[in-house]
């Protein structure tokens, strides 16, 4: 850095210091400008550097150049250690936000991402780049087309710069053309401006670190990248840093037209580094955190939200959304509309298998896929389509108003979806069941506990319809026309993948009318019992708040379904005394009576390897929480298992030794199997003793 700084223009070194860019805080200087030609220029120029010679004005602005890709290599290793940052640049990018439970009501959450009051404001957000910041200022979908085309040119031109630096092969191909700088401007293919974006930023955090080590700007060969990675896993780096790396390099050699002799990024030696830094880094990291799945019972509340006009329009809008997402198993809400049944489209370049792009992805929701049997799909349509919603854009939710009455003709940003999102689960009212229908109870929260609205992400709604439809059997075939993901050559055809996913729709629909807990919720409701315990709920609290969200408890107290006088209910056997929690391994499992009186149940392995047999309550592993995969069973010998619990069997027994009742008085645990016609042991017991005779 010393040396990049003497080389600068006395005048420019001093303008800098003036401004707060010494070199001793390279964290600052690199927040000053982007290195490229619009922004850095514009940048001297504000400093008031002024040179008429145009030699002497190149100089300094490529010894600029050089110091501020130093900067930025500096200040990414001081980033990965919070003590070592400058207060200045704390001041400039951290905000201290509070976490009280309070800041989970609307008004809160919504101050947070600062609503416009009017539709003419503009939403006071500081924008990551200058990307975001234009698509958001715009209204015209046209101009928004025009902009992202300006900005993937924008972004072309560091590419071609890269290049022509590096002399790759494709600069010379491009001389040969009648306009070799207009040539080089597509040698980045069908890439996106976010995507050349993130490889071009990853790539001058190498090209720093190679200017100041080798004094190159390119890899020369491997040595230099593994040497990089190396020096990146020492720091320790995030797990997918190397990775990233390696993705931009030969991003950058694809654009440049490298031969595969000479590519580094594939380089055999390249490749064993980066796989065993990924092995590296993966010691301690956290597991991957997947998307929590929502619960019938939240579907039921946001239907019955949608049609209550007693809630502010904007909110019941925003509901709508996530019930079009939950149908369509569609990500980031952009659309358009038509139709009576929800015919979509994904203005964005999803890549729905590899090697292919296309420009619009269909998607579709049925107006009979309705749980609750409320016209929800029907009267969100109407809404979008008055007042201040109904306008021509490419996005299909805006901005909303500070009175939650309409919208402001702004793209919704992640910020604001999230809060909204957080909002409206507390906002949500609890349902029940009478005489046979669902019904809301307008005065009751359906979350007693707010911490339980905070569970699911803005990721949740794509695993909900998936998962439902992998549970009855569906085809994978048939599923993977869900949200269009990967659809077949035969489904390219809109109607026909909107009859496949109709069906789909219609079939959870019909199974939750004809058996409303036939719908297996058994991973939803663990993860929320674990989340709450996680939170330091007690477990009465926990059982208070999944009672509400219980789809058998509902059914227990509705008349149509209650059992007759004299017979236990198959619901209340599932409950205990209190009436708030599971009372056994199986309905914590949600499964009906009968599977709970299983004697023991085999649990699984990957691949299923291993086979191991369990007696029911016989240790403190519960099927569907300790374990995945598991298989109740009678007979100990109906299925084939090659292990055996020894927990379950202690003291050095086998499963062929004793019977299930003394094993269990043994580890002194009662048995929960109720009798069915007499003593299942003495009989089992009787059984083995005629067999042997």
């Amino acid at each position: 850095m010393e040396e990049a700084w003497v080389a600068l223009p006395p005048s420019l070194a001093r303008r800098l210091r003036h401004a707060g860019f010494g070199p001793g805080e390279p964290e600052v200087l690199a927040q000053a400008c982007e290195v490229d030609g619009g922004d850095q220029a514009s940048f001297m120029v504000q400093l008031g550097f002024v040179e008429d010679d145009v030699v002497e004005f190149n100089k300094a602005y490529d010894g600029l150049a050089v110091v501020l890709t130093i900067a930025e290599s500096k200040a990414a290793l001081k980033r990965k250690r919070r003590s070592l940052l400058h207060q200045s640049y704390k001041t400039m990018v951290v905000e201290e936000v509070g976490r009280q439970a309070e800041a989970l009501r609307l008004s809160s959450l919504l101050a947070r991402v600062r609503v416009p009051g009017s539709t003419t404001g503009v939403v006071g957000a500081k924008w990551v780049c200058k990307r975001t910041s234009r698509l958001h200022a715009e209204v015209d979908p046209n101009r928004r087309a025009a902009i992202e085309l300006e900005e993937k040119v924008r972004w072309a031109a560091e590419v071609i710069k890269i290049i022509k630096d590096a002399k790759l092969p494709i600069v010379l191909a491009a001389e040969m053309a009648m306009d070799p700088d207009r040539a080089l401007v597509s040698c980045t293919g069908r890439a996106r401006a976010r995507t050349i974006r993130k490889r071009v930023r990853e790539f001058w955090k190498l090209r720093g670190w190679l200017l100041k080590v080798h004094a190159v700007l390119w890899p020369q060969h491997a040595g230099h990248l593994v040497d990089y990675l190396l020096d990146r896993g020492d720091e320790p780096c995030a797990r997918t840093v190397p990775g990233s790396v390696v993705s931009a390099v030969r991003f950058l050699e694809r654009c440049g037209d490298v031969g595969a002799e000479s590519a580094v990024a594939d380089d055999r030696l390249v490749t064993a580094v980066l796989q065993d830094l990924a092995i590296q880094l993966s010691v301690g990291a956290p597991a991957t955190r997947k998307a929590a799945m929502y619960l019938v019972v939240m579907v039921l509340a946001l239907e019955f939200y949608v049609v209550d006009e007693t809630n502010a329009v904007y909110t019941r809008v925003f509901a709508w959304v996530k019930l079009i997402k939950l149908g369509a198993h569609c990500g980031m809400t952009t659309a358009l509309v038509c139709g009576r049944s929800y015919y979509g489209y994904c203005p964005e370049d999803w890549k729905v298998r590899p090697g292919r792009r296309i420009r619009w992805l269909p998607f579709f929701v049925s107006a009979d896929a309705t749980l609750a049997g409320v016209p929800w799909l029907a009267v969100g349509f109407e809404l979008m389509g008055q007042g201040s919603f109904c306008f021509a854009r490419d996005y299909l939710l805006p901005m909303p108003m500070e009175s939650l009455q309409g919208a402001v003709a702004k793209p919704v940003d992640w910020a604001a979806a999230t809060a909204m999102s957080r909002a409206l689960l507390v906002d949500l009212k609890e349902v029940g069941r009478k005489e046979g229908t669902w019904v809301t109870v307008p005065d009751s929260p359906l979350f007693l506990n707010k911490f339980a609205a905070t569970l699911h992400s803005e990721h949740s709604e794509r695993n909900w319809l998936p998962s439902l439809a992998a549970l009855e059997d569906v085809p994978k075939i048939q599923r993977d026309c869900l949200g269009r993901w990967m659809p077949d050559a035969s489904d390219d055809y809109a109607r026909t993948a909107r009859q496949v996913v109709y069906g789909i729709q219609k079939l959870i629909v019909k199974k939750f009318q004809t058996n409303p807990v036939g719908l297996d919720e058994d991973t939803g409701k663990a993860e929320m019992e674990a989340y709450l315990d996680k939170k330091g709920l007690g477990s009465l609290e926990v059982k208070r708040v999944m009672k509400k969200l219980d789809v058998k408890a509902m059914l227990a107290g509705d008349s149509i379904v209650a059992a007759p006088a004299g017979q236990l209910d198959p619901v209340d056997a599932l409950l205990d005394n209190d009436g708030f929690g599971p009372a056994s391994a199986g309905s914590l499992l949600g499964s009906e009576a009968p599977r709970a009186r299983t004697k023991y149940f085999i649990t699984y392995t990957a691949k299923r390897k291993i086979s191991r047999l369990h007696l029911t309550g016989g240790c403190h592993r519960v099927p569907g929480l300790d374990v995945k995969d598991y298989e109740f069973v009678d007979d100990k010998d109906k299925l084939e298992w090659n292990a055996f619990c020894h927990s379950c069997w202690r003291q050095g027994r086998t499963p062929e030794e004793e019977d299930r009742e003394a094993i269990l008085a043994t580890g002194g645990l009662a048995s929960e199997l109720p009798e069915q016609g007499g003593d299942v042991s003495s009989t089992d017991e009787s059984s083995s003793t005629a067999e042997d005779a």
